[in-house]
């Protein structure tokens, strides 16, 4: 897994890692490759050359985002009123930012 494409800045430096990943999964065919970007910033034009499926996460709403939320804290914490000291600080940012709510 090649996790933030997006978060290469410098163009030169991007076009080198995805040249690299694609020299790797023509070395390696048989091994199941996921590259992660952000949409902002990512052109797809190199890896729709290299049989790279393309897809797209779709968005939570509230109830999944709840959900997740939940058993995330739930699964994480070991202390139960650390997760939900830290469940409650979450959900408040999250209603307070729609760019947090967003992420």
């Amino acid at each position: 897994m090649f996790d933030g494409l997006d978060e290469v800045f410098e163009p030169a430096q991007r076009e080198d890692i995805i040249n690299d990943i694609i020299r790797f999964t023509d070395e390696y065919p048989d091994v199941q490759v996921i590259v992660t970007s952000r949409v902002i910033g990512y052109k797809d034009e190199r890896f729709r050359n290299s049989e790279f499926r393309h897809l797209m996460l779709q968005d939570f709403d509230d109830g999944q985002i709840q959900d997740f939320i939940n058993r995330w804290h739930q699964l994480t914490f070991n202390d139960k009123a650390d997760a939900e000291d830290k469940k409650a600080r979450l959900e408040r940012g999250i209603a307070r930012s729609k760019a947090i709510k967003e992420l």
